[in-house]
């Protein structure tokens, strides 16, 4: 039985990232999300709107960025972080 949510999600954060559904293996096993079937059958609509979240989320933490600075309130600085270690 898989451990159960942590009580608090973090219902304050505007996260972009949504989960739904089992993990997939590429070794498959049961039926394909009718989502991911319609997102292969117009691979170029997908990918349009794809294209066009990204550009509303960037914008979005633009504007963000500019009133936090109005407000006087300091940068959001973003870390990234790189799966490989360094050589």
């Amino acid at each position: 039985m898989p451990p159960s949510p942590p009580a608090h999600q973090f219902e304050y954060l505007p996260l972009v990232l949504r989960e739904r559904g089992p993990a997939r293996f590429p070794s498959g096993g049961g039926d394909e999300n009718p989502a991911t079937v319609a997102n292969k059958a117009g691979r170029s609509g997908h990918a349009g709107g794809l294209r066009s979240h990204t550009a509303n989320v960037s914008a979005a933490w633009e504007v963000r960025q500019a009133t936090r600075l109005q407000d006087g309130l300091p940068d959001i600085c973003l870390l990234y972080t790189s799966p490989s270690p360094r050589d």
